[in-house]
């Protein structure tokens, strides 16, 4: 499942953390830290490229449910209440129970941290899992086609391998091939645009559009990004040269790509208030943010 956090034994990702790649100039983000939250722990609610608030509740279907694998529970949901994760409930859960959690959340999130709207009650939440199927389902039949056909490609080339070069059998085994990929390509383009429209038509029942919230949050994974490179710097100053060139170079490139993606922004004293406004910044955080924008030749209006 790769990086995740631990709730009450149950593995989500919904705290993330960002790292550049220097290779295709962009961010990447991984799962989580492996941490372990109980009852009554502290939850990382924020950071400095997310906020869901203190009284949340993440809600986790799983999806490959819906594709033939097995699945435990119907659905899990953790509640956090003042930043403090109360209790993770399961549907034997008294539904006046749930409906009681559900009233009292600012946000409900999936396991993987994206917004879920229209959700007001228990039978909410089983319409959500209903159309989650339906999506599922759809978005495999979009990419059907395109299956069968790297199936093909595949079988193929591994029949290629017994044939001797440049022989007729050779040359026209290549040449079908050449011609599935074509298929490959034009099927790939179909899913496509066929998975677009039934993920726009998901949203538009259960999604949140928050510009402004996306707009900080993707600011704040670029800002995350780049302390993790100060960072990385720093520590690896007198153990390891080669480690200090690479980051180096890393912050090089990002500072490059990070110019071009918040041209207007990084300069704007409303639009950086605003920001540390929503993330709520603390004192520590606003002196690593300080440090970085001194390195890249900006000021944070504070």
């Amino acid at each position: 499942m790769g990086m995740y956090d631990t709730f009450n034994g149950e593995q989500e990702k919904v705290f993330p953390w960002y790292t550049f790649s220097d290779t295709f100039n962009q961010i990447d983000g991984h799962g989580g830290d492996l941490k372990y939250y109980g009852n009554g722990d502290n939850i990382p609610y924020r950071s400095l490229s997310r906020n869901y608030t203190r009284n949340f509740i993440i809600l986790d279907i799983d999806v490959f449910e819906f594709l033939g694998c097995q699945s435990e529970h119907e659905f899990i949901m953790h509640i956090i209440e003042d930043g403090i994760l109360r209790k993770t409930v399961y549907p034997n859960e008294p539904p006046e129970n749930i409906n009681g959690y559900i009233s009292n959340a600012n946000y409900i999130i999936s396991g993987y941290g994206e917004f879920i709207g229209n959700i007001h009650s228990l039978d909410d939440v089983y319409k959500y899992k209903n159309d989650l199927k339906i999506q599922a389902l759809e978005k495999q039949e979009a990419n059907r086609g395109r299956q069968t056909t790297l199936s093909q490609i595949l079988h193929e080339l591994c029949e290629l391998k017994d044939i001797k070069e440049n022989t007729k059998e050779y040359k026209e085994k290549r040449a079908a091939i050449n011609e599935m990929k074509k298929k490959l390509d034009e099927q790939q383009k179909a899913a496509e645009s066929k998975i677009k429209k039934i993920n726009e038509k998901f949203f538009r029942l259960w999604g949140i559009d928050n510009e402004e919230y996306h707009m900080y949050e993707n600011f704040g994974m670029w800002i995350e990004a780049g302390i993790f490179i100060l960072n990385a710097i720093e520590r690896y100053q007198k153990i390891n040269e080669e480690y200090v060139k690479k980051y180096r170079k890393n912050l090089e490139c990002y500072q490059d790509s990070l110019k071009k993606q918040f041209e207007n922004q990084l300069d704007d004293e409303e639009f950086l208030k605003g920001y540390m406004k929503w993330a709520e910044i603390t004192e520590d955080e606003l002196i690593m943010i300080s440090k970085l924008f001194e390195k890249i030749g900006y000021i944070i209006p504070y």
